[in-house]
């Protein structure tokens, strides 16, 4: 098969960008309906909703540091290749499914295929583009991934009004054309520098556990990623159950559009600007102020459906400001060599997206919306008040 060898400081950097971009459509297409058709096809109650929204987290943080030490081994180019495979696989048998157990089952490859796909794909954008642009780079992406964000949940549940299930199958189709990309556009071998030493490769996991045990602000960063992505969770399995029994008026698609798009306009301003040490200290504060707003509004028994789309977008506000500095500040906690590694072990984080819709959807049928909503505003608040203290440590970067 004849291959096109491009320059890592040129054109492979924007190939992950635009892979990145599909990866999170095809995802995004999928989050709006994946409760829904749990609920309407299965005829599960929230609590089992939760438990099938909880699958693909349960699985990806479970394997996630083993997976990015793997793509270490064996290459982030062919680790990005099996995850691509396994995505591929899973939205199809999604599309196939008639059974809980089937879907079940998707769900765990699922899981599988964005352990090793969303470690790989990090870890090749930050080896191979330029390093003096990586944080121009970072909030391209950044920019990108919301836009699909945007453009996701609403083509997904358009098409789920009229092609059910098959909307699946689509998304399997969205993952085939970025594998078909990669295999005829791959980096020029002297381009990638993240294998690792043979007799280095036994050691690699218990490396990295020692230095997340060892490190205070990959622990830190760990915590509150945690935090934001358990409020996700519960975000995405109980809103869509909330609005179906609150109100008509709103689509969780639309929450989830709402969502892209304000961040990619505000990323679209931030490329224009540069901030240093000061700016970033006031950035962070600003972004934790946008997510616990967020949150708080959603629990309000006043404003009717209002409160949802003015909470989406003040937590949207928090999420564009705070998602970046911390993907940059991960990126300098990284070592050079084991970047899918780390980045591995920063998918921990992802057990927020299995915890969140299990205990959220526990709450929920409870005690109800407010009660939910004020516990995630909770854990927000304590996650700031730990990170915002360790951000004197961090070295100054331009953004």
């Amino acid at each position: 098969m004849s291959k096109i060898y491009f320059n890592k400081n040129r054109l492979f950097p924007f190939l992950l960008l635009i892979g990145g971009f599909l990866s999170v459509l095809a995802n995004f297409m999928m989050l709006p309906i994946l409760a829904l058709h749990a609920m309407n096809v299965f005829k599960l109650t929230a609590f089992g909703v939760g438990i099938i929204c909880a699958i693909w987290p349960a699985i990806l943080c479970t394997t996630t540091i083993f997976f990015g030490a793997f793509a270490d081994r064996i290459g982030h180019e062919k680790a990005l290749k099996i995850g691509l495979l396994f995505q591929i696989l899973s939205f199809f048998l999604m599309s196939r499914s008639n059974s809980v157990t089937e879907f079940a089952i998707s769900q765990v490859l699922f899981g599988l295929g964005k352990s090793f796909f969303g470690s790989s794909i990090r870890a090749l954008l930050v080896s191979t583009c330029p390093q003096d642009r990586l944080p121009y780079f970072l909030r391209v992406n950044f920019f990108l991934i919301n836009a699909a964000c945007m453009i996701g949940p609403l083509a997904g549940v358009f098409l789920y009004d009229f092609f059910a299930k098959k909307t699946f199958l689509v998304c399997s189709l969205i993952y085939t054309f970025f594998l078909i990309l990669f295999l005829f556009i791959e980096p020029s071998p002297e381009t990638i520098h993240c294998s690792v030493k043979s007799e280095q490769r036994s050691s690699i996991i218990w490396s990295a556990v020692f230095q997340l045990c060892k490190n205070k602000n990959l622990l830190v960063w760990i915590i509150a990623s945690f935090a934001i992505v358990f409020v996700f969770g519960v975000y995405e399995s109980m809103m869509p159950l909330v609005l179906s029994i609150e109100t008509k008026a709103i689509k969780f698609g639309f929450l989830l559009s709402l969502n892209g798009g304000t961040i990619a306009l505000i990323q679209v301003l931030f490329l224009t600007f540069k901030s240093t040490l000061k700016a970033e200290y006031r950035i962070t504060i600003l972004g934790f102020a946008g997510f616990i707003s967020g949150f708080f509004m959603f629990s309000l028994p006043i404003l009717g459906e209002y409160k949802f789309l003015i909470g989406t977008l003040l937590f949207s506000c928090g999420e564009a400001l705070l998602s970046p500095q911390m993907e940059i500040k991960l990126n300098d906690l990284s070592p050079e060599k084991y970047k899918a590694t780390y980045f591995g072990i920063s998918e921990i984080k992802q057990a927020g997206f299995f915890l969140g819709p299990l205990i959220g959807g526990l709450i929920y049928e409870e005690f109800g919306r407010s009660v939910l909503f004020i516990s995630c505003t909770i854990i927000l608040i304590l996650s700031a008040l730990l990170y915002i203290r360790t951000l004197h440590f961090r070295k100054i970067v331009t953004v």
